[in-house]
């Protein structure tokens, strides 16, 4: 493996390309709206609150019967950030039923491969405080 000074170089150099990738990202796409309005494109935000608030009774009405399923096939549930926060209520379905759990980070740009600390938060908004090691699927076993 790698030294103590060769890993801590790796994590210095590595947060220094994920703050550069991350302000040339927010350039790029800047000037990329920039350009499409003036060339007459219009941008329609989603009403993510609306949304979710409407398909609510589908989530009250088959969380916990989707979280059943989950664990009588033997399969995880992800926990994606990038566009879909799952809420805390099926995650805590999913812990009660025993169901793994896969982290997904979605990644578009290189800066947010590995961001898992959106899903740490929500499995302890879920009120799980034990050991990742026991709620993560383990590919290969």
């Amino acid at each position: 493996g790698l030294s103590k000074a060769d890993q801590d170089l790796v994590r210095k150099l590595s947060r220094e390309a994920q703050t550069e990738q991350r302000q040339l990202w927010d350039k790029y796409t800047t000037e990329a709206e920039t350009k499409l309005k003036a060339a007459g494109v219009q941008f329609v935000a989603a009403d993510k609150p609306a949304f979710y608030k409407a398909t609510q009774p589908i989530r009250d009405k088959y969380g916990s019967k989707y979280a059943a399923l989950l664990k009588k096939h033997n399969i995880a549930a992800e926990l994606n950030f990038h566009t879909n926060e799952p809420p805390a209520k099926f995650v805590e379905m999913c812990l009660e039923e025993g169901v793994k759990f896969a982290f997904g980070s979605d990644a578009h740009n290189l800066y947010e491969v590995g961001e898992f600390y959106p899903n740490i938060r929500l499995l302890q908004e879920a009120g799980y405080t034990g050991n990742l090691e026991n709620i993560l699927v383990h590919v290969g076993k």
